[in-house]
């Protein structure tokens, strides 16, 4: 999802299709969180990054993009990887679509 344009419109064509109790399986590189030197870094390098990488962007806070979907459950680990400096945050998880009649806490991080 670093590549897509616009993430928000993405996730809405995904949950179109996905039918309840499906599933999609996630590795994202996702931003360092806001008010940190590297997050910082993250924006200085990105537009950079994203001309060197075509078109991926290192700055996305894709899981709080994902959080925003409602009626998804989210399970996800924070990694760090041995990666340069600004990709070496990683999320990888499982979204379900929950059946729309579910209420409750959806969201995991391991």
């Amino acid at each position: 999802m670093c590549e897509v344009p616009d993430q928000k419109s993405f996730l809405q064509d995904i949950d179109k299709v996905l039918k309840p109790g499906g599933k999609i399986v996630f590795q994202e590189h996702i931003r360092r969180p806001r008010g940190t030197v590297v997050g910082v870094l993250q924006d200085v390098f990105n537009v950079w990054w994203c001309k060197a990488s075509d078109g991926c962007n290192c700055n996305r806070e894709t899981v709080e993009v994902m959080k925003t979907m409602p009626g998804w459950k989210i399970e996800y680990w924070d990694l760090h990887q041995d990666a340069p400096i600004f990709v070496d945050r990683m999320a990888v998880g499982i979204i379900t679509k929950l059946p729309s009649s579910s209420t409750g806490d959806a969201i995991s991080k391991m």
